[in-house]
């Protein structure tokens, strides 16, 4: 027993010190990691990488939050444009309104087309005034009614429509109205002379060449018969010697004076 006594003391002596500072070192290691674990899990600034990660997360929401409103706009701008649609409809029932007004107005146009055909007759009453024409002097034609034609003037020596009648007389003839009628104009024209105008219906009679000692004033009613004036010189043909250049109009356009005898 001693033996064993003496060995243990030994070895404490010897070893044993090694033996006890090395528990004695692993001991105040183990005390400094639960020392510095414990200062981890209560120091504040570890838990700032969590409010780091948070505070993304929160700009995330933030962000998609923002973007929410963008959405919003774009189907509050769809939502006025269905709402345009029926407005954009509504005028297309217009033509259909406006089809009836033309096949209204159509309608009228046709009866104003008839109408018009009822009107014809008047029409061919003025042309029945063509069957009372006279010619103003029971005399000679010395140049017919050209049309489009162009003829020689010899006085002016050139080339250009005759649109009447020359009839031949002698100075101081007396000459007479071919119709019935109103005086529609006297002028004094530098190369017809004395010029005198008698509207009948769509008729324009115009006598050229006349005396200025007229038998008829401006607005005068005149009969077919009656005299006008007495034959005078006519510059623009004085060449072709003494005679009557006598037009006549329908509807602005000048006709054959001597066709309205023929009918």
């Amino acid at each position: 027993m001693n033996n064993h006594r003496n060995k243990f003391s030994r070895f404490l002596l010897g070893k044993g010190m090694y033996v006890a500072l090395a528990v004695c070192l692993a001991g105040a290691g183990t005390a400094a990691w639960i020392t510095l674990n414990s200062m981890n899990r209560s120091d504040p600034f570890a838990e700032a990488p969590q409010t780091e990660l948070t505070q993304p997360q929160e700009d995330t929401n933030s962000s998609l939050s923002a973007q929410e409103p963008q959405t919003t706009p774009s189907q509050s701008e769809a939502a006025p444009v269905e709402q345009k649609q029926p407005d954009i409809t509504k005028p297309e029932s217009k033509p259909t309104d406006d089809s009836s007004a033309s096949s209204s107005s159509g309608s009228s146009s046709g009866d104003t087309t008839a109408s018009a055909g009822l009107s014809e007759p008047l029409v061919q009453s003025d042309k029945s005034l063509t069957l009372s024409f006279t010619l103003p002097l029971n005399t000679q034609v010395m140049a017919p009614f050209s049309g489009d034609q162009l003829v020689k003037n010899i006085t002016l020596k050139e080339w250009r429509t005759h649109n009447g009648v020359d009839l031949k007389a002698e100075k101081g003839d007396m000459v007479k109205s071919a119709c019935d009628g109103r005086v529609s104009a006297i002028t004094f024209d530098p190369l017809w002379g004395t010029t005198v105008e008698i509207q009948s219906g769509d008729y324009v009679l115009t006598y050229c060449g006349l005396s200025q000692d007229l038998n008829v004033k401006l607005n005068d009613s005149i009969a077919m018969g009656e005299h006008i004036g007495s034959v005078d010189v006519i510059p623009c043909e004085a060449a072709d010697g003494i005679h009557l250049h006598f037009m006549v109009e329908n509807n602005d356009e000048y006709i054959d004076p001597l066709s309205l005898l023929s009918e």
